[in-house]
């Protein structure tokens, strides 16, 4: 039997997600971090950056604040709240950390190689390999990527399949983490009596506070509207390319820019991937509910055949 006859009586379906899902689920083409490439050292320098600052407000916050507090011979309240923020803050930052490593490391997805299987994708007119339905080139990068959503300087990777539940993870702890800083900032101000007792001191602490306010509402407002993405199951390259083609169907050059910029604030609209909210978030965050806040990948599904809202077979969630 040639192997195009072969081809023929495998009978490949994209609707017949379940044995699709299960084999494909269970190939060994994703590798779990990504490759140490060029490209990688070339972008370092915003990861190193949000290192450093990261390091100077533990600084700041951890010892001028928490431990300042912890020491103080005053208060007990203020020994006591000093102490319970300080082990909080380094939870949450534990968590961020974590997160951060996870979305800079791990790979975000890459198709499967060339097979028989794969030869009915179609090829990427880029770097001519199998090109699953919602997989994107990355001209950083220099490869496709599954499901990609975005390329984030700041963690030198892609956003993609694999490392989009820690990306997330990574900017809601960031805001989580601000915005505590800030409400045990204030009691700092308010209660301690160590405030204005060194000026140096005082100053680093108000910088760490206003830094804090802005990031905290930077993020928060980012993040708001990628979990809007993922209750809605499309990525930004995909929801910009709808509001694009929605635009010009109404004769409209282009998106106007809260409908570009804040998915939240646009006009409704049908994702074809939508399944349902609850649907969307397991196949970002996994099945298990308890597992969620871990930036660990255990995504449902292998990022390569998707179901789509006009396709009656749900994906089998195991």
């Amino acid at each position: 039997m040639s192997d195009q006859e072969d081809l023929q009586d495998s009978s490949f379906n994209p609707e017949d997600e379940p044995f699709i899902q299960q084999s494909m689920a269970n190939s060994s083409h994703q590798p779990f971090f990504r490759p140490i490439t060029k490209f990688w050292f070339q972008g370092l320098l915003p990861p190193l950056a949000i290192l450093v600052i990261i390091g100077y407000t533990y600084y700041t916050f951890g010892y001028l604040v928490c431990l300042q507090m912890y020491h103080s011979k005053d208060s007990n309240f203020e020994k006591y709240f000093g102490l319970a923020s300080f082990i909080v803050y380094n939870l949450l930052l534990s968590l961020l950390l974590l997160s951060l490593f996870a979305t800079s490391l791990l790979d975000p997805g890459r198709p499967p190689p060339v097979s028989r299987r794969t030869s009915v994708m179609p090829l990427c007119m880029i770097c001519q390999g199998p090109k699953p339905d919602r997989s994107h080139h990355c001209g950083r990068c220099q490869r496709c990527v599954l499901k990609m959503d975005h390329h984030c300087p700041w963690v030198n990777n892609c956003v993609g399949w694999r490392n989009m539940k820690a990306f997330t993870l990574l900017c809601t702890y960031t805001s989580i983490l601000c915005f505590y800083g800030v409400c045990v900032a204030i009691v700092f101000f308010c209660f301690s009596h160590d405030f204005h007792k060194s000026v140096s001191d005082d100053i680093q602490v108000l910088v760490t506070f206003i830094l804090g306010i802005f990031v905290g509402l930077l993020i928060s407002s980012f993040i708001a509207n990628h979990y809007y993405l993922i209750f809605s199951n499309t990525s930004s390259l995909e929801y910009w390319r709808e509001r694009r083609a929605a635009a010009e169907a109404v004769g409209q050059n282009g998106q106007d820019f809260v409908s570009r910029w804040c998915p939240i604030c646009a006009p409704s609209m049908e994702h074809p991937y939508d399944r349902g909210r609850l649907y969307n978030i397991s196949q970002v965050f996994g099945a298990n509910p308890l597992l969620w806040w871990i930036p660990f990948p255990n995504n449902v599904g292998d990022g390569v055949v998707w179901s789509t809202r006009s396709n009656d077979q749900k994906m089998e969630v195991v």
